[in-house]
């Protein structure tokens, strides 16, 4: 079993003149957590490696008080075949988009199975 952790945090500084404050108010420096991700992933059995993932995202932010985790993946893989060729079923995220640039380290494993 190979356990992720991944936080996505920015940092926000700012320089200020005098005609800058005057205009907008003093603009503190600031961190802001974006996401905080936990990961799980592995395969079962030894002679047929059916790979599983299971993801969650903490989302209490600047989210629904309600709502604080969210599942983002929970999957099988079989393989089919050659090793490049697999199937997977379950609930997947897509792989694209501004965040995923940012979250480069929690891409979904390849070795999985």
């Amino acid at each position: 079993m190979k356990i992720g952790f991944v936080v996505i945090a920015d940092y926000s500084s700012f320089g200020q003149d005098a005609e800058s404050r005057s205009q907008v108010g003093r603009q503190d420096n600031q961190w802001d957590a974006r996401a905080a991700r936990l990961m799980l992933s592995g395969s079962l059995g030894t002679s047929y490696k059916v790979g599983y993932l299971v993801a969650g995202e903490y989302k209490g932010f600047d989210s629904d008080p309600e709502t604080t985790w969210s599942l983002t993946d929970a999957s099988l893989t079989f393989p089919l075949g050659s090793p490049a060729t697999k199937l997977t079923f379950g609930k997947t995220k897509e792989t694209f988009g501004y965040e995923m640039v940012g979250d480069a380290a929690n891409l979904p494993p390849r070795s999985a199975c």
